[in-house]
């Protein structure tokens, strides 16, 4: 018997093989909570940071709800923010790997820590959790893992950048 069988054998639905995407996983864990198991169908706006486009589930960057919802106030002022936000970003990254390269830990904690702060009145999710990940590492001083929450952050960056080229320029 293979892994599938004995898998739906034992009351398992789907397996995911490695090496897993991330598009795989959300397209997945949507799929599940659209499925029978749920009794009340889910509509994909109810999924945070998540589009539903050509029955493909993907994973955004910018979420001018979270936005709303942080602000207490419309999308209008949310896209405001973002825009404000935005104007500031290259600014930002640049000052973030100046520090980076420095190898200043209390310099580059304060940058991150500032970036932080204002990414918290912005609906850049994914972004904002790279920020804070990579602050957490700074103050637990944990060396090793910096370098891949650096890399994240700048990662989801350039994901903001491309995204608010794509939807709002």
């Amino acid at each position: 018997m293979g892994i599938s069988k004995k898998a739906n054998a034992s009351g398992i639905s789907n397996i995911l093989s490695k090496p897993l995407s991330e598009d795989k996983v959300i397209e997945t864990i949507a799929q599940f909570i659209h499925s029978k198991v749920s009794q009340t169908p889910v509509s994909i706006n109810e999924i945070p940071h998540i589009e539903e486009k050509n029955n493909r589930f993907t994973k955004k960057a910018i979420d001018l709800n979270e936005g709303a919802r942080i602000l207490g106030k419309d999308r209008t002022h949310a896209e405001r923010m973002l825009r404000e936000f935005m104007r500031s970003l290259p600014e930002s990254r640049t000052e973030i790997e100046k520090a980076y390269r420095s190898n200043n830990v209390n310099e580059f904690s304060d940058v991150i820590h500032q970036f932080y702060g204002g990414l918290c009145y912005v609906g850049a999710p994914y972004l904002r959790q790279a920020a804070k990940e990579l602050e957490n590492t700074l103050v637990k001083k944990e060396k090793h893992q910096v370098n891949r929450f650096y890399q994240r952050l700048l990662d989801e960056m350039s994901a903001v950048e491309k995204e608010f080229e794509k939807d709002f320029l």
